[in-house]
């Protein structure tokens, strides 16, 4: 054996005890709290949140459309699914506003939110994308989120950029 396998040995020797602990304390907190808060406690998502911030003036009718189907499909599936996303957070943005967020565990209230939407206005090209994409970011999930940001107009904000 080498005297770097002999220290490793020593130093998990002399952990044992503090790693024995710590174990105990945290399965009673997890007992406690139980398995959803635990996890989100110590920020162990295995699944990351996921972010939309979209255009809904009248070029995006289609792509509108394309997403509400999505996120029913997302209802249906979220229970039966390994890893469902952890979060699901929702911003809109249509000239001259933005927003508000949606923010949920639960789908459907994505999908609530995007079937109350509708692809109206616009015209006069650039949007302001970026002050949406501001505002999810000032909502920020636990988990690392994938955020796709889907638009056809120019940036109206490019300061945010």
């Amino acid at each position: 054996m080498s005297n770097t396998q002999e220290v490793k040995i020593s130093v998990l020797t002399r952990l044992s005890p503090s790693l024995q602990a710590t174990e105990y304390y945290l399965t009673l907190v997890r007992g406690a709290v139980g398995d959803d808060l635990f996890v989100r406690f110590l920020g162990l998502y295995p699944t990351p949140a996921l972010v939309l911030v979209l255009d809904t003036t009248d070029s995006m009718d289609k792509e509108l459309a394309a997403l509400v189907h999505t996120a029913s499909r997302l209802v249906q599936q979220h229970t039966s699914a390994t890893y469902p996303p952890s979060e699901y957070l929702f911003v809109p943005f249509n000239d001259p506003t933005y927003g508000p967020v949606t923010r949920s565990q639960r789908p459907d209230e994505i999908y609530q939110a995007l079937t109350s939407l509708r692809a109206t206005g616009g015209g006069d090209e650039a949007e302001l994308s970026m002050s949406a994409l501001r505002l999810a970011l000032h909502h920020p999930p636990a988990s690392r989120p994938r955020l796709p940001l889907q638009g056809r107009a120019s940036v109206k904000d490019p300061e945010f950029f």
